[in-house]
């Protein structure tokens, strides 16, 4: 007898495969600033930022401390904390002078067309 919950399960595999990560965040980290660069799992393509949001501790459904969107003026794949790219804006909420606290445990999101990246860092 087969299991009604089969076809579930099935459909299931299939959404979570479709949101794999697709692209990995490399921060570097020198003289109180973050740099984050994005490059694609398996693929050739570049891991063009569309939007980045960087979170103090776990995002846990809140607001980030720092967040991009944009990218329609070409590929941009790399991004200093607290600066802004061309083509981009950042949230309206967005404080003047915005730092990286040395100790702070910090998460970073980012995505683009066909990819989504997770990361984490301590601020030195």
């Amino acid at each position: 007898m087969r299991s009604k919950r089969m076809p579930i399960l099935i459909l299931l595999s299939f959404v979570l495969a479709a949101c794999q990560q697709g692209a990995e965040i490399r921060i570097d980290q020198k003289d109180g600033h973050a740099t984050f660069s994005l490059s694609r799992i398996s693929s050739d393509k570049p891991a063009c930022i569309r939007n980045l949001e960087v979170y103090e501790g776990e995002p846990k459904g809140g607001q980030p401390l720092w967040q991009i969107a944009g990218g329609d003026e070409g590929c941009i794949a790399s991004v200093e904390f607290a600066k802004v790219p061309k083509g981009f804006s950042q949230a309206d909420d967005t404080p003047a002078g915005l730092r990286l606290k040395p100790g702070q445990n910090y998460a970073v999101q980012a995505s683009g067309t066909g990819w989504l990246a997770f990361g984490a860092f301590t601020a030195r």
